[in-house]
């Protein structure tokens, strides 16, 4: 959540809303002049809604509050795997590494087609490199993507594509 934090206030506090009970509820509060940075109890692809308030303390201790905020809708999303590499593993076959991605349940590799001029989908893995022969030559090169995901409620949540890294194998 991200507010311009006016140098009067203490802390801006943070409400939840809460689906069982319909109700918005106290979650936690910043003292960030930018904003704050929510990931407990969250998954990626739900959305969640806040509501924010100032919070302003007097030098006599008497705390005064703004009124709760407008809803502000959330869905967060997984980061995008960084220092993507793409080497050649031995002749043909190529290794497609990355770091990790928190809260990431696994990763999807694609590979570039120039034919169709579009990424395809080549494998899922858990770890945090791979290799593929999948349509290589020995010789060939390829551009490879990576993108993270989540699984939330059966269905796998997708991170954008990382940037594309191409090998000659």
């Amino acid at each position: 959540l991200d507010w311009n934090f006016d140098g009067s206030m203490d802390r801006v506090e943070i409400y939840k809303y809460n689906p069982s009970t319909k109700k918005y509820e106290y979650y936690t509060y910043s003292t960030s002049w930018y904003g704050a940075t929510l990931s407990k109890g969250i998954n990626p692809g739900q959305s969640y809604y806040y509501k924010v308030r100032s919070v302003v303390t007097t030098p006599n201790g008497q705390k005064y509050y703004s009124e709760l905020s407008d809803p502000i809708k959330v869905t967060p999303v997984l980061k995008v795997p960084t220092n993507v590499k793409a080497t050649k593993y031995r002749s043909g076959v190529a290794k497609i590494s990355w770091s990790k991605v928190a809260g990431a349940d696994g990763y999807a590799l694609y590979k570039y087609n120039s034919s169709t001029k579009k990424y395809y989908y080549v494998k899922s893995t858990k770890y945090l490199s791979t290799t593929t022969s999948y349509g290589l030559k020995k010789g060939s090169g390829a551009y490879y993507k990576v993108r993270a995901y989540k699984i939330v409620n059966g269905k796998k949540v997708y991170s954008n594509y990382s940037s594309a890294k191409y090998v000659r194998v």
